[in-house]
């Protein structure tokens, strides 16, 4: 499949039909995750790894054998063949693949491709071989060239860029952060976040994310998280009150509606087909959405 190809498709395809990259979206794949573990099976005992965290864009994912987690363990392998020492982790054997430069410890991702990659080749064969290669649109289909266009295109038409492929999930977003931060809720060794005041969210229920539990508390108990939280930093700054958004350290709140004005969907949006004021180029008043429907579109 040629890089051509490639740009005008709207998924990602691993090369074979391993299940776990199937309908994968092509902008999940940062640089650093163009690069694939080939194997499926442990190093040391051939049971199924666990490759779930695979498909997401985290800053530390990892692959577990099914069988047995222990610390000592050694469930990855370098695949060159002029090594093939065990690793616990798949951040080890990143290190591992870092330090040795030569070794072609991981295949490329990209579908049709899954040359074996040594660090000293692996820029120039991206930047050479899959140029075509563009970041994907999953509302509309259109193409960009980095991550940060997709961003700006989904900012600018409010489209749905980026959906969560995890089973049974669906969840959508117009910028990858967002996404990032949501994956981590898929993430399997997150320390869960017990519910405080109910018996529901706890154990195994608790949240995965801490923010996700100051807005259960706020919403469903009716608490003030500031107040009664221990852990908050009462002089940390105002915190963002765009549900999901997980900054809490602007130093006035000036600062924090410009955040807000900035990086988020304006709550007031002008519905008047074909109108540039949507997305972050909204309003935060009513009123001024309202006089510039008067002003300009006679509504």
């Amino acid at each position: 499949m040629s890089a051509k190809h490639l740009s005008s498709t709207k998924h990602y395809r691993k090369l074979g039909d391993t299940p776990r990259w199937n309908d994968l979206l092509i902008w999940v794949l940062s640089f650093a995750q163009r690069l694939l573990y080939p194997e499926s099976t442990c190093a040391s005992c051939n049971a199924p790894l666990d490759t779930s965290e695979e498909l997401f864009n985290l800053n530390s994912p990892n692959l577990y054998c099914t069988r047995n987690r222990s610390p000592d363990h050694l469930s990855l392998r370098c695949v060159d063949k002029t090594c093939h020492r065990k690793f616990q982790s798949l951040a080890d054997l990143k290190k591992h693949f870092k330090q040795t430069f030569w070794h072609a410890s991981f295949n490329c991702a990209i579908p049709g491709c899954g040359v074996p990659l040594p660090k000293w080749q692996t820029k120039y064969h991206f930047l050479h071989d899959h140029k075509g290669v563009k970041y994907h649109c999953a509302q509309c289909g259109t193409g960009f060239n980095t991550i940060r266009q997709l961003d700006g295109h989904g900012k600018d038409t409010m489209h749905s860029a980026y959906v969560c492929r995890y089973p049974e999930c669906g969840s959508e977003s117009t910028r990858s952060g967002e996404m990032n931060r949501h994956h981590l809720s898929h993430k399997q060794s997150v320390p869960r976040h017990p519910c405080p005041h109910c018996r529901k969210y706890r154990g195994d229920n608790g949240f995965k994310r801490k923010d996700h539990l100051r807005q259960h508390i706020r919403n469903y108990h009716h608490i003030d998280v500031d107040a009664q939280d221990p852990d908050t930093d009462k002089s940390a700054g105002h915190p963002c009150t765009f549900e999901g958004c997980d900054k809490t350290d602007f130093e006035t709140e000036k600062l924090m509606k410009i955040h807000l004005k900035k990086e988020h969907p304006s709550p007031y949006q002008c519905s008047y087909p074909g109108c540039h004021r949507i997305g972050t180029n909204g309003w935060m008043r009513e009123r001024d959405m309202v006089k510039h429907m008067k002003k300009n579109h006679e509504v």
